[in-house]
């Protein structure tokens, strides 16, 4: 089967069908109203993925080679973009990059890690909220195989479903989160399953018309590889039984669901053959059947499209398809399917022989084959503390030289705080000597002003007494001034 670094696009619209591919220039994309092919990235990348909002517009996300992570939006007019975050590659890893529309922002999510903390990820998301991009963790986790360890769907009414793993000791829990369409805030995790095996793990999700989200991946059962399922009823708050489905001897690869027509098909990948096994929404699985078609014909086509869309009459995040420029899944009904030849030869029926030795035999058998399965269990819880073990070990390391680091500057530091008590005690001395004198000043500044008002009240005396004497004094200038004429005037008469 074909599958390549980055999977070719297409998104459903309620208009048209648009084909997103990379190619050694960057990102391009083919109307198949226009026939026309446009380039929106023309730099080499390493990782893109494409979602639609409610209103039809388009929202892509990209990390190029150089390590520029952006989103691009497309108002159905123009593009814009917005550079997100620079990668340092020397320092940081970034991959698992996806994008998926709520009704308020667009939700993206990538795996990121300090090389120096090794296997040690944060699942991030970016959102907008009030013009501004913020940034939130969502879950850290401890994984060594490069396995992609989430799944971000949503539904009809664009709440969105955050599906994880997540430590748990020994082993590692499914759990799921919601983030409902008018909010920002993610609720408390649920927990789904236990998964015990990560060499192939792969996560698959859906949601179908009724509103029920179907959760298949690749794990183990006892000896057998499997896809284990389990679905959750949103509405009534209820999760299935846990089930495996497609059990073989040989690795799975790859998994897949698909929904149509309220049946659901779930496809199990290995190096040689393609299973299928199905199942009405409320029904059990039927057995599973390989498909007879050639590995090398097959492509993984992802598929995006609007929600209400009436013309996909199908549901799902990859199908397979017989052409990488074709959206036509391989129909089930047409092909020549032959029941499953992977069920394992322990469990295929023998001549029924009933002597006492062959009963003794299978007793035996049956004893060895439990405590087979024991000390395997025991083998792999050992292998789990031997690496959880060294885990720790390098953990230890690491805070012993980070301890070290913070004893040696302190020490380096010592001498300067001690110059800066010093002088911290001085300007304490300081201070409190110029407050003192503070205080003195004040109290002076007191006895001044109360002096100053009483030379105000005594001038204000002065100065009413002067106003007195002055009226005085031009009264008594009057009378002179009459005396004087009365006087001149006897000299003239006389």
């Amino acid at each position: 089967m074909t599958i390549s670094k980055n999977t070719n696009i297409f998104l459903y619209t309620l208009k048209e069908i648009i084909h997103f591919f990379p190619s050694d220039s960057g990102i391009s994309y083919l109307s198949q109203s226009t026939n026309e092919e446009i380039c929106i990235y023309e730099k080499n990348i390493l990782k893109f993925d494409v979602d639609i909002d409610s209103n039809g517009n388009i929202g892509v996300v990209i990390l190029d080679c150089e390590g520029k992570f952006f989103y691009y939006y497309y108002d159905g007019k123009t593009w814009t973009s917005h550079l997100l975050y620079e990668v340092d590659f020397n320092i940081e890893e970034f991959k698992h990059i996806s994008i998926k529309f709520s009704r308020n922002s667009p939700y993206i999510l990538f795996c990121w890690r300090d090389l120096s903390s090794p296997n040690l990820w944060s699942i991030i998301s970016y959102y907008h909220e009030n013009d501004y991009w913020k940034k939130e963790v969502l879950n850290r986790i401890y994984i060594k195989q490069p396995i992609k360890p989430y799944i971000l769907i949503k539904d009809i009414d664009y709440n969105l479903y955050y599906i994880s793993l997540k430590n748990n000791n020994l082993i590692y829990d499914l759990i799921l989160r919601n983030l409902p369409s008018q909010s920002y805030k993610w609720s408390n995790l649920t927990f789904l399953s236990n998964c015990i095996f990560l060499k192939h793990f792969y996560l698959d999700a859906l949601i179908d018309s009724e509103g029920i989200i179907h959760v298949s991946w690749i794990d183990k059962y006892k000896k057998e590889y499997c896809i284990k399922y389990i679905s959750i009823d949103i509405k009534n708050h209820k999760a299935s039984h846990l089930e495996q489905l497609l059990k073989m001897d040989v690795p799975l690869l790859h998994q897949q669901l698909l929904c149509q027509n309220k049946h659901i098909f779930c496809y199990g990948i290995t190096k040689q053959h393609i299973y299928f096994t199905k199942k009405h929404t409320h029904s059990a699985w039927n057995d599973p059947h390989m498909i007879n078609l050639s590995l090398n014909s097959i492509h993984l086509i992802k598929i995006i499209k609007t929600i209400d869309n009436p013309f996909i009459k199908y549901t799902a995040n990859y199908i397979l398809s017989e052409s990488s420029s074709t959206i036509d899944p391989i129909s089930i009904t047409e092909i020549h399917s032959n029941k499953a030849s992977f069920i394992q030869s322990n469990h295929s029926k023998k001549d029924t022989i009933h002597d006492s030795s062959l009963d003794t035999y299978k007793k035996l058998e049956i004893e060895l084959y439990q405590k087979s399965q024991e000390l395997e269990m025991k083998n792999n819880l050992l292998k789990a503390l031997q690496g959880n073990i060294s885990f720790l070990k390098r953990e230890l390391d690491r805070l012993n030289t980070q301890n070290r680091n913070y004893i040696n500057t302190l020490y380096s530091n010592n001498d300067k705080f001690k110059k800066y008590k010093s002088n911290t005690n001085n300007l304490e001395k300081n201070y409190e000597k110029i407050l003192s004198e503070f205080d003195l000043s004040e109290q002076k500044n007191n006895e001044l002003m109360n002096e100053i008002t009483i030379y105000q009240n005594q001038l204000k005396k002065m100065k009413d007494h002067l106003d007195t004497l002055d009226k005085e004094n031009t009264s008594l200038k009057n009378e002179i001034a009459e005396l004087k004429n009365a006087n001149l005037l006897k000299r003239l008469f006389h």
